[in-house]
């Protein structure tokens, strides 16, 4: 196998482009932005821009400590007003021309002047700025003086005083609602929130709809039962009571704009929630490396989503997470992955991989490197959909097997070029390997084949009903609409090889411009050259094109989409680049399968 592959992949590497590519079903249509500073208070005044054009109110929290602020979401959303990051002793000069941009007239503070000192207080007054600030002898005093201010309410939260995520989780709704958020130890309910309650009452607690976040590990039993009307949104750990949130509120939440931010610390996620929370939102908290739990809740909502926002930098949240989970939707593998044969592609926590010393399918959980062995063929456009593993042999015949590595079944009898399985069907083309290409599709069971077109199409990409390709004769890309194959148009003249359909724009190799990387609208317009590098082996993942410079002796590259932060991430020649769970895999000109992190760091042999 490993001759085979070398003479494959090493030899004519421009006309190997032309042939070797084909992705399928696409839902990558959402936007992706990145709502960021070079720290918490940049991203702050980052995501107020983001939301705000003018706003006569600000809400100010102290940035290095997340206790007062737990409760400032529904402040914010009363007055719709931008939760900004200060530090506790001055008020620097890029919240200073925040605040004018705005064209604030009063800031609220959250916490005494111990968490943001008089010092600032003094300084907006010298601004013309009005202050009005909340604050008590603690943190759940804080919250109450917060509760006093806002308008009559029949329903309240209660969340632990002593985490942060658990808060954040419902901050964006609450404040949509105008639901006050109080604090709480674990074991008993605070004096002073017993008092205001009581008061606002007349003793009746049961007359408050209350909902508790988090479990009884933060928030005990014994101070459910002192609220009659009582609902515990809780799972297990902090991501999980995330979604249970999300979940039960998905009714008054609009995920066609959705809000993704980190769950290790408070700060991005708390300005964070004053933006979602005006646009209907919530917050998706999430750690660097996205959870299986939390991949599968926004898988399940793609449908809806128009735009993802991402709060903070790449140190709290990685490009790859998206590339999980817009391009493998319902499964499958990205389309950046199956053009390079598929070897390899992650599903939840779990990465699926070949094995280049006898082509079988091994699995290891998240970054480590030691692998299981799930099947004995060998194996290429591995996709996974659910409990199932879908690949393609050696000989071109489509096999499933589970992901533990039972119940293999084979499920055509002709053998195929290229495989993705997508949704509730696998998309494969025929051919004799040189010419005579046909699109065809059929259930993930094998049942029902269909056949779609005859184009004589090379590489494939579909994107709801239409389906692009490039022609097996001079390589340009088409398109058309399932329910009108007679209607080809033309996207490009160009000869192009490893197309990558990614939101509104193709990505492809540039045959007539010695290989270099282009972008063009999926309508046609636009075409945009995105390097000089003449490449190969190209795979969109996020934000990045990575490839194969040929210019520069086969070596590991990425270029960002919009053709800046080109930069070589590997030093030895490479080629079927992969792309999962943070890692760029590869195969060296040795056949050692191999992986590189992203930013082109740690480099191991897969093992």
């Amino acid at each position: 196998m490993e001759k085979v592959l070398k003479k494959l992949i090493f030899t004519g590497v421009l006309g190997f482009i032309t042939l070797l590519s084909l992705n399928s079903k696409v839902y990558a249509a959402a936007e992706v932005s990145r709502i960021e500073g070079n720290n918490r208070f940049e991203t702050s005044i980052a995501i107020s821009k983001n939301g705000w054009g003018k706003s006569d109110y600000a809400v100010l929290a102290n940035g290095m400590s997340s206790s007062d602020a737990l409760s400032a979401s529904p402040l914010a959303a009363k007055y719709n007003a931008p939760i900004i990051l200060v530090n506790s002793k001055q008020l620097d000069t890029m919240t200073t021309e925040e605040l004018n941009r705005l064209g604030v007239k009063k800031v609220f503070i959250i916490g005494g002047t111990g968490v943001i000192s008089k010092d600032i207080e003094d300084k907006l007054h010298s601004l013309n700025i009005q202050t009005d600030r909340y604050w008590g002898h603690d943190r759940f005093d804080t919250a109450v003086d917060v509760a006093k201010r806002l308008d009559d309410f029949n329903e309240i939260v209660i969340t632990s005083g002593f985490g942060f995520a658990d808060a954040l989780s419902i901050a964006p709704i609450a404040g949509k609602k105008g639901i006050p958020i109080l604090l709480t130890s674990k074991d008993s309910l605070p004096k002073v929130v017993m008092d205001f309650l009581q008061e606002k009452t007349n003793n009746n607690l049961g007359s408050l709809k209350t909902y508790i976040i988090g479990g009884s590990g933060v928030v005990s039993n014994t101070i459910e039962k002192q609220f009659p009307n009582c609902e515990r949104l809780s799972g297990q750990g902090r991501y999980e009571t995330n979604i249970a949130v999300l979940n039960r509120f998905s009714e008054d939440i609009n995920f066609n704009n959705i809000y993704i931010a980190n769950g290790q610390d408070f700060p991005d996620a708390l300005s964070g929630s004053a933006l979602a929370q005006k646009n209907s939102s919530g917050i998706i908290l999430s750690n660097k490396i996205i959870s299986s739990t939390t991949e599968k809740f926004v898988k399940s909502k793609l449908d809806l989503v128009e735009k993802i926002n991402i709060i903070g930098g790449k140190g709290v949240f990685l490009d790859s997470n998206i590339d999980d989970i817009l391009y493998t939707k319902n499964g499958g593998n990205s389309e950046g992955n199956i053009i390079n044969l598929g070897l390899v592609v992650k599903d939840g926590d779990w990465i699926y991989h070949k094995n280049t010393k006898n082509g079988y399918i091994f699995k290891s959980k998240g970054d480590e490197n030691v692998s299981a062995q799930v099947n004995s063929d060998d194996s290429y456009y591995i996709n996974v959909v659910g409990d199932w593993i879908y690949y393609v042999s050696n000989e071109g015949y489509i096999y499933k097997i589970t992901v533990d590595g039972k119940d293999r079944t084979k499920l055509n009898n002709t053998p195929v070029e290229y495989m993705k399985a997508e949704g509730n069907y696998i998309y494969y083309v025929q051919g004799d390997g040189i010419k005579n290409y046909k699109i065809y599709r059929m259930n993930l069971d094998g049942s029902n084949e269909e056949f779609i077109d005859n184009t004589n199409a090379v590489s494939i990409n579909v994107v709801g009903d239409w389906i692009y390709y490039s022609d097996g004769i001079l390589g340009n890309i088409y398109k058309f609409n399932v329910n009108d194959k007679n209607d080809k148009i033309k996207i490009t003249e160009d000869s192009v090889g490893f197309i990558n359909v990614s939101g509104d724009w193709i990505y492809y190799g540039n045959i007539s411009d010695g290989g270099k990387i282009y972008k063009i609208k999926t309508d046609g317009s636009e075409r945009t050259k995105v390097t000089d590098d003449s490449a190969g082996y190209i795979n969109v993942s996020g934000d990045y094109v990575y490839y194969l410079n040929i210019s520069d002796n086969s070596q590991l590259y990425k270029v960002k989409i919009d053709g800046s932060e080109r930069k070589k991430i590997g030093d030895e020649a490479v080629a079927l680049i992969n792309v999962a769970g943070g890692w760029v895999y590869y195969l060296n000109y040795d056949i050692e399968f191999c992986r590189v992190r992203t930013d082109g760091t740690t480099r191991q042999l897969v093992k």
